[in-house]
């Protein structure tokens, strides 16, 4: 029968952390992301994300039904080149 303590450090062992930190390869990276994902990867903040897809001011999402993902490599080139205004397709 394990003590408190021994249950304790059973728990909170974070041997392995280190590795689960780790960024992971390219091939594990999604090629559509959500919008949350997206922000992230463009740094910035969700709501400004939203922002700037309502406005047509970022790249177009996929849409499948109800649900809208972005291209990791549409991201990417808008990043690039700046981020220019006429991001979306819409707006061409």
């Amino acid at each position: 029968m394990n003590t408190g303590m021994e249950r304790f450090e059973m728990e909170n062992d974070d041997s392995g952390a280190e590795e689960r930190g780790k960024r992971r390869g390219t091939d594990d990276v999604p090629i559509l992301l959500t919008a949350k994902e997206a922000a992230a990867l463009c740094m910035m903040s969700d709501s400004y994300f939203y922002r700037l897809t309502r406005k047509g001011l970022a790249p177009e999402p996929v849409r499948a039904g109800n649900v809208r993902r972005w291209r990791r490599s549409d991201l990417a080139q808008w990043v690039a080149e700046g981020c220019p205004k006429n991001g979306n397709k819409r707006g061409e």
